[in-house]
């Protein structure tokens, strides 16, 4: 019994001894593949047969290539330790050497009875399908733990570094806007520290707050009615009665303190990559391309693990989903052209 197994994606295959193409949009015969010799998309012409992996029934004796890729798996599995040590010489050996040890026996035949296999020591079809499975499950875990907990977390403290420099920078803005443009023209220059609070607070400030200010420089009536205003409206009416700053000038400073607030609540609903590629520096936006890279990394291995096949049977999770789109009939038209052929 021999099946074959890819270990890197654009790579060639054999079945029946004809080579394969290992291209998803393809699959064919090399002699047949839609790819063509010049195709961009993967290397399938240019690479040897010897890209191939092949495994075949393992048992202890056994040797090669094929025995080196199961005892990773045994060791990322925690079912082989990764060194073993001579009793004659005392030095320590790697354990994926690629030799069938009485070592590698003990490990194949701990990891058939853990998934309830036949204990007989060989590696068949059925093992080596397993063991692609529970390392595929184990190292996909590993890839999402490491996605929120290193390129995810890295990326969310880089939005947060962004936001806060936007939003000192921005508060700062509305602060000097406010002494230039409000402070000399105040009716009444004992509020002016309170009002301009009020205009650079962090956060949704409503009509409420800005009646509380009128309840206690201007009256309660005026109070009533600004509170029931959004901050632009409520800001706007009591420049009006509190300043003397003309119509045309009081609408241009609501105008420009609004466009600061609404500067920061939009990074807030930014992407990380959004918010550094607008707002951030050069450093900023090349640590990002660096965690976008990693990312991609990450993220292509995931899609390889979900898209496996090994001989021709789907042993990720989209590759079982796909399968079973093929082989399930969906409509009763396709059922009844499923029971006529």
């Amino acid at each position: 019994m021999r099946y074959y197994e890819l270990i890197t994606e654009g790579k060639t295959w054999m079945k029946d001894g004809v080579k394969m193409c290992s291209k998803d949009c393809c699959g064919k015969p090399v002699t047949e593949c839609k790819c063509g010799p010049d195709c961009k998309h993967c290397e399938c012409h240019k690479l040897k047969e010897s890209t191939l992996l092949e495994f075949k029934l393992q048992r202890k004796g056994s040797k090669g290539p094929a025995v080196k890729e199961m005892q990773k798996m045994l060791i990322a599995l925690g079912f082989l330790k990764p060194t073993w040590t001579s009793k004659r010489s005392g030095k320590e050996f790697p354990s994926d050497d690629g030799n069938f040890g009485s070592g590698t026996a003990r490990a194949v035949k701990a990891f058939q009875k853990a998934n309830d296999l036949k204990v007989d020591g060989l590696v068949g079809k059925n093992t080596i399908m397993a063991m692609r499975k529970v390392a595929d499950r184990k190292e996909r875990g590993e890839m999402d733990a490491k996605k929120d907990a290193t390129v995810g977390k890295a990326k969310a403290e880089l939005d947060a570094m962004v936001g806060n420099v936007l939003k000192k920078r921005e508060d700062k803005k509305i602060a000097d806007l406010v002494d230039q443009k409000i402070k000399g023209k105040m009716r009444n220059p004992e509020m002016f520290n309170d009002l301009k609070a009020l205009i650079s607070a962090k956060g949704k400030v409503s009509g409420e707050e800005f009646g509380k200010l009128a309840r206690a420089y201007i009256n309660k009536s005026l109070a009533t009615y600004v509170q029931k205003l959004d901050f632009a409206g409520a800001l706007d009416f009591m420049l009006q009665k509190t300043t003397m700053l003309p119509p045309a000038e009081r609408k241009n400073v609501v105008s420009q303190v609004m466009a600061m607030r609404n500067e920061i609540l939009a990074v807030k609903k930014m992407t990380p990559d959004q918010a550094v590629a607008k707002h951030g520096d050069e450093k900023q936006k090349a640590k990002l391309a660096a965690l976008n890279k990693d990312l991609a990394k990450i993220n292509k291995r995931e899609k390889e693990i979900d898209n496996r096949t090994l001989d021709g049977v789907p042993v990720g999770s989209k590759a079982k989903a796909d399968f079973q789109k093929k082989v399930e009939p969906r409509t009763p038209y396709e059922l009844a052209k499923g029971m006529s052929a």
